[in-house]
């Protein structure tokens, strides 16, 4: 779509909601499905590798136990915690040449990506930076769906404003953004748009992995418990003793 005629064409679609909305999913019909599973796959092991490491540093898995308890402002400034931490190691990465770039894409300034409150669906990104939460919806209550949720968006994040590090190719992904299809219109484009399809590659497989974190720490807790239980117990206890 490079020449004048095409261009003024859709000029006049946009103003035809009808027409615009219909050449929209048509758009997206066409891209619909179009990514490499293996480059997806690959990339998804490096989110993989990005999220744990954030969520060890600070310390997110020991909140696992009350996580529902938790206010909605901790729950965003813990989302906020992670999504700040995510974009300073993808630049780091970037810079020091640790992150695989798979294509030429040139990089173009970033805008600040941070975490706002929202009152509608779980969450989203928007085009300005500003990742959209809903620390009220119940799968926020799931420390686990909460987690696979944010590093779904942080897909997003690296889609829209690191496209040089996008395992999708720039034609799809240029048309998979500028024709994006919400589910509440198509569900079926939606699921199929390769923006949803990347963020959704391996994402079982982490929700997995941030369980077996979970556990670990839970069994070193308790193994701390016993441990100091049988010290205590070998000791006679703790304190001054009357015989």
């Amino acid at each position: 779509m490079n020449n004048v005629s095409q261009i003024l064409a859709l000029r006049r679609m946009t103003g035809s909601p009808a027409e615009w909305n219909a050449f929209r999913k048509e758009q997206a019909a066409a891209v619909a499905g179009k990514i490499e599973t293996d480059k997806s796959a690959e990339f998804a092991k490096y989110m993989e590798q990005c999220f744990l490491a954030i969520c060890e540093e600070l310390n997110v898995f020991d909140m696992a136990s009350n996580w529902a308890k938790k206010p909605p402002l901790e729950k965003l400034a813990v989302a906020d915690d992670i999504i700040r931490r995510f974009v300073a190691r993808i630049k780091s990465d970037t810079n020091g040449g640790r992150a695989q770039k798979y294509n030429d894409m040139p990089v173009k300034p970033v805008p600040e990506i941070y975490v706002v409150s929202s009152d509608r669906g779980l969450m989203s990104v928007s085009t300005n930076g500003a990742v959209q939460v809903n620390p009220n919806s119940p799968a926020c209550n799931d420390f686990v769906k909460f987690l696979m949720a944010l590093r779904h968006e942080a897909t997003h994040i690296v889609d829209l404003f690191f496209p040089h590090l996008s395992p999708l190719c720039p034609g799809i992904l240029a048309r998979a953004t500028a024709f994006y299809v919400g589910p509440h219109e198509d569900e079926k484009l939606y699921e199929k748009n390769p923006l949803e399809m990347n963020a959704n590659t391996r994402l079982k497989e982490f929700g997995q992995m941030v369980k077996a974190r979970i556990v670990m720490r839970e069994y070193n807790r308790l193994r701390g418990l016993i441990g100091r239980g049988m010290m205590n117990n070998a000791l006679g206890g703790i304190g001054p003793h009357v015989r």
